[in-house]
């Protein structure tokens, strides 16, 4: 847990399953498809269809679902930084069928190229949007890789 004490911790992890809890359900919709058939998986849509992965930053979640929102390039030790995988088809698109976003979220790995400099700790659970939480401990620069099947998305974070 690094510079966190337990209830900080556990705060913060709390928090991230709010932010990320709300912000999935508005990627995922009103279980209505593009036509408005009442279709929740959009179709034919499948963890299958999945061609490729984002990481996105909290902020970007909670104030824009299409998932532009970018994670900091810098940050100060001891800032926590909460994640999120947003998984894509093969034109982009974000992915809101619920049986290919249920399967996303439930089987992404978290890993930090150098624990020691940035940890990272799945909020875990299918509800939870596939985040995670980032505990910043020393200055350096460190990669966040999310994998999910054979697909990654890296992301590169300066501690200062």
């Amino acid at each position: 847990m690094g510079r966190f004490s337990k209830g900080v911790y556990r705060l913060l992890c709390l928090a991230c399953a709010v932010v990320v809890s709300v912000s999935a359900t508005s990627l995922i919709g009103c279980g209505e498809d593009e036509a408005g058939t009442g279709d929740e998986n959009g179709g034919e849509m499948t963890s299958g269809d999945v061609a490729s992965l984002r990481i996105v930053g909290q902020s970007g979640l909670a104030a824009d679902p299409t998932g532009t929102g970018e994670v900091p390039k810098e940050v100060a030790v001891g800032t926590p930084v909460v994640v999120a995988i947003l998984p894509l088809d093969k034109s982009g698109t974000p992915i809101t069928a619920q049986d290919a976003l249920t399967d996303v979220y439930a089987n992404v790995k978290w890993t930090s190229s150098d624990e020691s400099i940035a940890a990272i700790s799945s909020a875990g659970g299918t509800g939870l949007g596939g985040a995670a939480l980032i505990a910043t401990k020393k200055p350096g620069k460190v990669t966040i890789t999310a994998t999910y099947k054979s697909l990654s998305a890296k992301v590169d974070i300066t501690v200062k």
